[in-house]
Formats: structure tokens, sequence, C-alpha cells
């Protein structure tokens, strides 16, 4: 029978500042009424002086809008969940007490512009840097109309809760709202969620057979047995589907769309939790073992024109949810049928196509080019399994960073980023070997090769990157310091002490490079391809061309490299200075370390499919183009099943 959840009364705030926010959650176990309710109220607003703007803060807030050159405002976001299969009926908030005005003493700040993350020379980044001075969106500060435009606005989406299936909804409360030409803040004391939902007629259940299915070519398939009997042996239930099986029993337009139908069935047949792709491109040629999925998101840089990339998310994301009908269906990423996927055009707010970016399983991807790579890394999965556990040197965790984007500031982008990293791994107990240029430790390749070689649990790097190497700078200093390039991986010595390794900056598990991408730039360019100054960056200085990603050379690398290497695949970014963890690269790489350390998460893959599900709830993916991206583009290189420490 299906129960009816009357009007939820949810109130997000508390009427006392130092109080958590709490909920009473009453299951309905027999057909009744279910209330969820909690009063709260938003109290102690602070408006501090920034030179010529303020900032506005609020109690109990959890996070900002940065929209770039828009004002900065504090807002709150919750995720409640549903049995998979809920119809949410209606949601609304309603205003309880009146709306408070007061004008401030200067304009809000607006937030900043992200910047990319790509490598590129001295000449090139002091002219990138110019470029990202803020500045204020004239439609907003120019505007007597309230910014933002309501009061709150919510999502509905399927994903992966643990092991479990769910309905996600997340309402974003945006509390305090601003007039510009008036100067005035407006102000809401008390907020009411009311939620109605129904319950699926029956309970939607999946089988539960294998734990992870591998999708790779009939070529792999020997050598992949020993990984798939060890999985076994160890409680992972896994099965081998090949990708001729596959096209030939399974629907789609294309390749890609077949290989998510099938994914879609060993879901709801099998109950499958991991999907490991076994398959990158076919040695240096432009075809693939186990296809990709480009997103067309547009992505205009000041620079660098990159209308494309990679997303593997594309394969997790397998359910969207309907909102004409209240019913989960199969995400295509082509809601608008025109044949081009995950489409979202520069400069559209919204993008052509809408997407769910839920993951529904968790997927990762060992991009083999040969069966010499496929025996090397399931030999490292095989011996990390089962030789890490309680060894000393798994609880190292070396962090690599500097001056991201050197200016007068003491703000040293990824030495924040992965000082947050190591405050959530440090209480389990990891040594912390930080190899900064603020300290004078990290000053060259040899610093970053010898602390590898030693062996560490994990390795994050965060700075600029490309396919072919990781860099960074000191402070207040244009000067590179190249951390690691592909070619010098062969000096690691680690053998089998392999590190997971987060690596923030552009372009470093971009995995569809090849040889042959040389003479399709010469083609394209022509003399142009090698020119590299501020008034042209040829597509030679974009390392497509080389053999092998950056990520994915740590991870195919024998006697040594990483377990698994979690990277961009296209453009990334972080906000700058004192804005770094505010979202981004800057909030997504730490959070991975986050969902270990804090929530407990044990495989890899969990930690990693996590943490994009915590951004899609507190960042708003369907409405921002680099928000969207920097999950889309985040592709786990490794086993999403790895047990982390064996």
């Amino acid at each position: 029978m299906k129960c009816k959840i009357l009007p939820i009364l949810v109130v997000i705030f508390l009427i006392f500042s130092g109080i958590g926010v709490t909920a009473i959650n009453l299951e309905d176990k027999n057909n009744l009424e279910c209330v969820v309710s909690n009063k709260a109220a938003f109290l102690n607003k602070t408006i501090s002086s920034n030179g010529e703007y303020v900032s506005v803060n609020l109690d109990n807030t959890n996070t900002f809008l940065m929209e770039p050159g828009k004002p900065m405002l504090p807002a709150y976001t919750k995720t409640f969940t549903f049995p998979f299969g809920t119809k949410i009926k209606n949601v609304e908030c309603v205003i309880l007490s009146d709306v408070n005005q007061e004008i401030v003493p200067a304009k809000i700040e607006p937030a900043p512009k992200p910047i990319s993350s790509i490598y590129l020379d001295k000449t090139i980044l002091s002219n990138n840097a110019s470029k990202e001075e803020i500045v204020e969106d004239d439609s907003v500060y120019t505007s007597s109309n309230l910014y933002p435009d309501k009061w709150y606005d919510y999502n509905i989406g399927c994903g992966l809760d643990g092991d479990e299936r769910v309905i996600f909804l997340t309402v974003n409360i945006y509390p305090l709202r601003y007039s510009p030409v008036e100067n005035t803040v407006y102000c809401t004391n008390s907020v009411d969620v009311k939620i109605t939902s129904e319950k699926p007629a029956n309970t939607v259940s999946f089988a539960d057979k294998y734990d992870m299915v591998i999708i790779a070519p009939k070529k792999f398939s020997a050598k992949l047995q020993p990984l798939i009997k060890h999985k076994n042996s160890i409680g992972v239930s896994t099965i081998l589907e090949t990708t001729e099986d596959i096209y030939a029993n399974y629907q789609g337009r294309d390749q890609p769309e077949q290989i998510k139908y099938f994914i879609k069935y060993a879901i709801e047949n099998w109950g499958v939790k991991y999907v490991l792709l076994v398959g990158g491109m076919k040695g240096q040629r432009n075809s693939w073992y186990v296809p990709v999925r480009y997103s067309n998101l547009e992505d205009i840089d000041w620079y660098f024109n990159e209308t494309s990339y990679i997303s593997d998310l594309y394969y997790a994301d397998v359910y969207k949810y309907n909102k004409s009908s209240d019913l989960y269906e199969f995400d295509n990423w082509d809601s608008n049928g025109n044949g081009i996927f995950a489409e979202w055009k520069e400069g559209s707010h919204f993008p052509e196509d809408t997407f769910d970016l839920y993951p529904d399983v968790i997927v990762g991807r060992l991009a083999c080019r040969n069966t010499y790579e496929v025996d090397t890394v399931v030999k490292k999965i095989i011996k990390y399994e089962t030789s890490t556990a309680d060894k000393e040197w798994f609880k190292r965790l070396v962090l690599v960073g500097g001056d991201s984007f050197p200016t007068d500031d003491n703000y040293y982008e990824g030495e924040i980023e992965t000082n947050l990293s190591a405050s959530y791994m440090q209480p389990l107990g990891f040594d912390i070997t930080r190899l900064w240029t603020s300290t004078g430790a990290l000053k060259n390749q040899r610093d970053v090769i010898r602390e590898i070689s030693q062996g560490a649990g994990f390795v994050h790097f965060s700075g600029h990157g490309s396919p072919i190497v990781w860099s960074t700078f000191p402070p207040h200093n244009e000067t590179w310091i190249d951390g690691l390039y592909t070619f010098n991986m062969y000096r690691l010595k680690n053998r089998y002490k392999l590190p997971i390794v987060v690596v923030g900056g552009c372009h470093s598990s971009q995995f569809d490079v090849n040889l042959l991408n040389i003479f399709k730039g010469l083609r394209k360019e022509g003399l142009k391809y090698f020119v590299s100054n501020e008034n042209y960056f040829g597509l030679f200085w974009r390392f497509g061309w080389i053999p092998e990603c950056w990520s994915w050379r740590m991870v195919s690398k024998r006697n040594g490299g990483s377990i698994a290497t979690i990277g961009n695949t296209g453009l990334g970014y972080i906000y700058p200075g004192d804005y770094t963890l505010n979202g981004l690269e800057g909030w997504i790489d730490p959070r991975f370390f986050y969902e270990i350390g804090v929530q407990g998460k044990t495989t890899l893959g969990e930690a990693h499919s996590q943490a994009i599900t915590d951004y899609v709830e507190n960042f708003p993916v369907h409405t921002d183009r680099i928000d969207c991206k920097t999950i889309q583009q985040w592709t786990l290189l490794g086993d999403p099943s790895l047990k982390i420490g064996g």
C-alpha cells in the first residue's frame, strides 16, 4: 500500500546559536503518517569590513553562493534521503518570521572567478593572473532586484547511499538576500521546509548476486582471471563481461550507451555495487578497448578553449528522477535527443541536457593499452590487497604543494588544500610529510621521487598539471618547480609500497593522449602548433601527443608508482587565495581524505564516489558549469573495490 508523508516540517537552523542541527525521523512501519519536525532560527549575523567591500556571515550556514562576480552570500543546504522509488509530490519552504532589513556599510564582496590550474609558461601565467581580478557582475550590482531571486530551491536525484540506492532531495535555503542598489540585506529568522512524498507501493530491491562486474575486451580475459579469482577469494563476488558480448546483446545508440544499459542490467539483476572498466586506447591508435563518453560542456577559459573532455561519471550515473512523472528512469545524458551528450554551451546558465550526476554505482577504470599493462596492474592489486595490511610505510601521507598562484598575499593554495587533507588523516595515526615550497622541502623532482620511493599510503599533489608534468611555484615567485614528469617516473623505486595518489591540476588524468595526436595537431594548426606565448598557445604545449598521461603512468608503472590515481581529465579549477577551500578542486580533493579519515570509508571507490555525491549535495552542479565540470572530470584510475590499506 502507498503511504503519504504529509507535509514534513523541518526547520534548518536553530533558535539559539551554538546548538547543532537535529532532526526527528519517525519511520513509517504501519502505513502511518510520518512527520519530521524541528524548530530553528537564523541568528547572529556578522558583517565584516574587507577593504572596499564587506563580507556577511550567518551562524549555522554551511556554504556560500559562489557565482563569479556576484555577491558572496551565506547559504544552507540539507539533503534528505527516501527509499528508492519514492515520489516527491511537493517541496515548499515557508518563511515563519518577519523579514529583517539592514543597510550594510559597503557593497557585499563579489565571488572570485575560478582559475584554471594548467601548466603554462611564465609569460602566459602572468597574463592569466592579471585577467583573474575580481570584477562585479553589472547585471546584479546595478540592479535593485534581490539576489538571489528566491528564498530556496531544490533538486531531486537518484544515487547510492552506502549500499542502498535512494532518492536524494537536496534543499538549498538562502536566508539572506541582497539588493545592491539599495545596499540592503533582507534576512529571515525562521524557515519551515515542507515535503510531501509518497512511498512506492512495493519496495524497490535488487538481486544480491555479485559485488563487482569487470568490463573488458576478450583480449584481456586471460590476464584478468587471477584478479577475478583473487576478488572472489576475499569475498568480493566478481564476474567478467566482455565488450564483445555487451555489443551483441544490449541496446544503445553507440557502444558507450550499450555498456551503460548493461550496467543498468547488472544493477537490477545482479545487485552490483562496483564496476571496473579495464581498457583504454588501443596502443597509440585513436580507438578504444573500452570506449569513453565525452562531456560536451564548453569551457572557454581565457586562453584554453576546451569544448569536451572524458567523463567516466557517465557510466556511474545510471538513473535520474523525472519530476514530471515522479519516477526514476535511465539517464542517457542526452535529454534533448540530439546525439550530443552532456551538452552545455558556453554562456548558458543552464545545460541543454539535464543529467542527475549522482553515482548509482561505483566506477573505476584501468586504462590499459595492452596485455602487458593488464598483467602489471593485476599483480599490483593482488599484491597490495594481500600484503599491505599493518605495514609501517602505509601510515605515511605525503603532501606536495606550493603557492599555486603567486601574488603578494600569503595564501599558498596548494599548501592550504593539502593541509586540510592532513587534518582528516592525522587522527588515524598517519605520519605527515609536507613537501611544500614555502618551507624549502620541495625544491625539485628529486624531493618527490625520494619521498614516494620510501613508500606511502597516500600522496596528495595540489598545484598545476598537464598530461606530462605536475608543477607548482615557490611563494611570490613565478619560477616553476617541476614536481614529477611522466618520463622520470622510472626513477620511482617504491616497488610494492604503493600509494593512492590524488593529484590536483589540469589534464593529469587525460588518458586519451597518444603519439598520433602530434600529426592531428600539425594538420590543424601548421607551424602554429609549436607556438607558446601571450598571444597564442599551440596544441603541442597541451601535451596530447605523449604516449600515456601522468596519472595512468603512475598506475601502470612496474616496480613502483601508485596503486590508483585520482585526477582531472580536463581543465581543473580552484578559487585563489583565501577562498581556496570554498569549492572546486580545493573542496573535492580533500573531501576524498575526509571520507576515509572522518567517515570511515574502507574501499577506494566508496571514498571517491561519496565525495562526488557530497559535492552534488553542496554545490550548484546543475546551474554552474565549473561546478558541474569539477565532478564530471574527476576520474578514478584504479580498482574501485580496492580495500584501502589491504
